[in-house]
């Protein structure tokens, strides 16, 4: 019966969390046997006792008042599902976060940029930091509309060498359609957003800005760092 007694308390605290209509039964079954069982934890009489100690505590009963498959009040809450959620997080560069990052020679590799009018930006890109990204870190105005999510074309730049285009990872068909909508479209052509920068053949590269993109802003538009 001891066995029984401790088996009762353990299932009858575990409901004692639940909710409905039950929850304050539960609440109160769960008080009178933990009561009973130290009660008859603390006797040292025989097992009949410990029958008689449990048997003798008056146990609360459901209230008979209302059906049992009675629909809920109104002012009692259904019991919600709760689902765990991952978090998701985007890098901190792409909140501008990382723009006080000092650059330094091992922490960043060179890159020159060709602007619009022919000017050559030499600039230093963290590594791991893709080249919209330093472009904006650096205010060169290459655009990125749709913020490096693949949904545009206005990131779109140049290789000058050819052998450097050689060595980055084969684009993806998403970056490709992406790249068929570009202005100028040329054999050494990649986005901005999808160039990882990384020490080895990109150390050095210089990329060339297109004179014109393809986007739904007006003309005159100066694209800002987000």
């Amino acid at each position: 019966m001891q066995f029984d007694l401790q088996y009762f308390v353990f299932a009858s605290a575990s409901l004692r969390a639940s909710r409905g209509p039950t929850a304050p039964m539960f609440r109160r079954l769960a008080r009178a046997c933990a009561a009973a069982s130290a009660r008859c934890a603390s006797s040292s009489s025989s097992s009949s006792s410990s029958t008689a100690c449990f048997a003798s505590t008056a146990l609360p009963r459901a209230s008979a008042s209302r059906p049992r498959d009675a629909a809920p009040r109104a002012s009692q809450k259904p019991a919600q599902l709760y689902v765990a959620r991952g978090v998701s997080a985007s890098p901190r560069i792409a909140h501008g976060a990382d723009k006080k990052t000092k650059l330094t020679p091992e922490n960043s590799i060179e890159v020159t940029f060709v602007e619009r009018d022919g000017e050559r930006r030499a600039v230093r890109g963290l590594i791991g930091e893709n080249l919209l990204e330093t472009a904006h870190r650096h205010d060169v105005e290459l655009e990125g509309a749709c913020e490096g999510s693949l949904a545009c074309s206005t990131c779109h730049v140049v290789f000058e060498d050819e052998k450097v285009f050689e060595t980055l990872p084969e684009a993806c068909d998403d970056e490709n359609d992406m790249l068929d909508l570009a202005y100028g479209l040329t054999a050494t052509s990649r986005l901005g957003c999808q160039v990882t920068l990384e020490r080895g053949a990109l150390e050095g590269c210089v990329v060339i800005l297109p004179r014109a993109t393809r986007n739904f802003a007006v003309d005159g538009f100066v694209p800002k760092p987000h």
